[in-house]
C-alpha cells in the first residue's frame, strides 16, 4: 500500500482587512481547513502553504499572493528579528521542529480545523491584469 497525499480544501471565512506591513500588503485570513486521512496511519501536518492566482479577462492567470499557516509565519518573522539583534540562542527555540507538528490526522479520518493564515499580497500582479 502506497501512502496518498490527504485531500485538502480551505474556505476562506471573512472579507479580509488589507494592510501594508514591511513594504508589502497583507493580511490575515481566518479559514475552514478540511483534509481527509484516507491512510491507515496518522499523518502529521507540519506546515501549509500555498499560491493564490487571479484570471483577468482573457483566462490568464496571475499569481497574487501567498499564503501559509500563521504560525509559521510568526515563527519566520520572529526568526528574522531575533536574527538581526544577533541573539543566535533565542532562533534555535522558536523555528518549528518535526517533533512539533502543526496538525495531526488521525487514520481514516476527516479532519476539520478553523484556524488562521497569513497572506503576502504582490499588487503589481494584480496591477497588471
Amino acid at each position: 500500500l502506497m501512502p496518498k497525499v490527504p485531500l485538502y480544501s480551505v474556505q476562506v471565512m471573512n472579507f479580509p482587512w488589507l494592510t501594508w506591513r514591511g513594504g508589502e500588503i497583507q493580511t490575515t485570513l481566518q479559514t475552514n481547513v478540511i483534509m481527509e486521512n484516507v491512510n491507515y496511519v496518522r499523518t502529521d501536518i507540519h506546515a501549509i502553504s500555498f499560491d493564490v492566482y487571479f484570471p483577468n479577462w482573457d483566462g490568464t492567470l496571475h499569481h497574487i499572493g501567498h499564503v501559509r499557516d500563521k504560525a509559521h509565519y510568526l515563527a519566520s518573522t520572529q526568526y528574522k528579528t531575533l536574527h538581526n539583534m544577533n541573539n543566535a540562542s533565542l532562533t534555535r527555540a522558536i523555528i518549528p521542529t518535526p517533533e512539533t507538528p502543526l496538525w495531526t490526522m488521525h487514520a481514516r479520518r476527516q479532519f476539520q480545523i478553523y484556524d488562521d493564515m497569513h497572506m503576502r499580497i504582490s499588487p503589481f500582479a494584480i496591477l497588471k491584469s
